[in-house]
């Protein structure tokens, strides 16, 4: 009798198995893709972004040269002036977004705030033209002493 439990157990316990690794493996896969997912969305944010700033250059060129071609009339130039308006914000957007991004990884944008700072503060031997990811591994070790 206890020899046939055994064998019904077994018969069992392989099939259930087979079941727990295959559904293991798939939920390693669906958290790689999501993984995957997740470090695409701020290109996905950003590319939404450039599309907009480069949507406004594109009319902002367009009303220059139609500023251009009616020998600069008021209400061309007016026009001009709105749409540099809606550029600027557009590419304020950008920027904001690029440097809240780079924020928080760790990262400077040359030209930014943070970066002016941490420049100011580097001894004058450091050069001028270092790329962020040197500058950034250099204040690390002039901070820890």
């Amino acid at each position: 009798m206890r020899n046939i439990r055994m064998q019904i157990a077994m018969m069992a316990v392989v099939p259930l198995l087979a079941v727990v690794l295959y559904a293991g493996n798939y939920l390693w896969g669906e958290f790689i893709y999501l993984r995957k997912m997740q470090q695409m969305k701020p290109l996905v944010e950003v590319s939404g972004l450039i599309e907009a700033v480069v949507d406004e250059l594109q009319k902002e060129r367009g009303q220059t040269a139609v500023l251009i071609a009616s020998g600069y009339d008021q209400a061309a130039a007016a026009a001009v002036g709105k749409q540099r308006s809606a550029t600027d914000a557009d590419l304020q957007a950008l920027q904001v977004f690029l440097t809240n991004f780079a924020g928080s990884r760790g990262m400077l944008l040359p030209g930014s705030a943070p970066w002016q700072i941490c420049r100011a503060a580097l001894p004058a031997t450091v050069p001028q033209s270092m790329p962020a990811r040197s500058m950034a591994r250099t204040i690390s070790r002039l901070t820890r002493g």
